[in-house]
């Protein structure tokens, strides 16, 4: 997050700039692109960037898609990437291994400076790395596309079987994180005790219809467990809409399912 406030140039007739204006320029749209991509999107795969195994099972590529990471850059595979070899003389004892997509810059196109004998890049080429590795990735600035769950002596990798469950030498997409919409609202929120064997009611919120013929809902995810981790710590929890003439009242209901009295944390996102 920025820690200062946006500051962009003010144009007018007669202004003179330097490279610095408009290297200023430039970030003011950055920084504000990824300021919208963090606080409106989770990182993650936006689309495509499926990784498939060769013919000859020694190696894989990445199919074209995008992607955002955790600083709020976007990663853009144009086309289908190069094939890239798994290395038997690093992996041949086998393991899982992390394919990976990472947000690099690269200085191009190169020209001649003004009145000097010199060159400098004048394009900024913003491309997708590509790797695989036996560590990890953070899911920030590296996201994972796939893993491989290797084999000792392995021969070969394959796609996964759409119907099967996974195998050593496979690739498994199961991992990967997807991006969405990062805009989960807490609208309810505590903590009260409830009796043994009894539920609460509480109001989370009223919708408005504006077009009551047409069907309106949101959406939400609940979440509700003891204060204390006792051995008969047991709670259950729904939400129930009622709809009345012009409006929707959305109500969450925690019950106490152990056999003793207990404090609960209760807590409701709205999704959209």
């Amino acid at each position: 997050m920025p820690s200062q406030y946006f500051e962009r140039i003010n144009f007018f007739n007669g202004l003179q700039t330097d490279a610095k204006d408009w290297q200023a320029i430039e970030k003011y749209h950055n920084e504000k692109r990824k300021l919208h991509n963090l606080r409106s999107h989770s990182p993650g795969i936006v689309h495509g960037l499926k990784v498939k195994a060769e013919e000859n099972g020694t190696g894989y590529y990445v199919e074209q898609g995008v992607a955002i990471d955790g600083s709020g850059n976007e990663i853009y595979l144009p086309n289908r990437s190069a094939t890239m070899s798994i290395s038997k003389e690093q992996y041949g004892a086998g393991g899982t291994i992390y394919i990976s997509l990472e947000y690099i810059e690269e200085l191009t196109k190169p020209r001649d400076i003004y009145n000097a004998k010199e060159q400098c890049e004048s394009f900024i080429l913003e491309k997708a790395k590509i790797s695989d590795s036996h560590e990890a990735p953070d899911n920030s600035a590296r996201l994972e596309l796939a893993r491989i769950h290797l084999a000792k002596g392995w021969e070969r990798v394959d796609n996964r079987i759409a119907t099967g469950h996974i195998q050593h030498n496979q690739i498994d997409h199961d991992y990967r994180l997807v991006s969405g919409p990062n805009s989960h609202l807490t609208v309810l929120k505590s903590q009260e005790t409830i009796r043994a064997g009894a539920e609460k009611h509480y109001p989370i919120e009223v919708m408005f219809l504006t077009h009551p013929e047409e069907v309106q809902h949101r959406h939400y995810i609940a979440s509700a467990h003891h204060a204390t981790e006792e051995k008969d710590a047991r709670v259950s929890w729904k939400i129930f809409s009622k709809r009345e003439k012009n409006y929707i009242r959305y109500i969450l209901v925690v019950k106490n399912e152990a056999t003793t009295d207990g404090e609960i944390n209760y807590e409701v996102r709205r999704l959209f």
